[in-house]
């Protein structure tokens, strides 16, 4: 009787990973699919900036005057 417990203790388990496995995969198939529509709308949006743009290049410059302590690790 312990051998047939066994048995059906290790089959439930093997249902229950295999009904797991294949719940996640649906859900990740969702999700995979929300995200395709996602990046083609975005790369549709860049195409339609780029358009817009055309060649122009925007150079932004970022200057620090903060004063440059000797050493970085004094605080330490």
């Amino acid at each position: 009787m312990k051998l047939l417990t066994i048995i059906y203790i290790i089959a439930a388990c093997g249902v229950g990973i295999l009904a797991g496995m294949i719940i996640e995969t649906i859900a990740d198939e969702v999700t995979l699919r929300r995200q395709e529509k996602q990046i083609e709308l975005l790369q549709l949006r860049v195409e339609e900036l780029e358009s817009e743009n055309g060649d122009k290049v925007q150079v932004i410059e970022i200057n620090d005057n903060r004063a440059q302590p000797e050493s970085y690790f004094t605080p330490f």
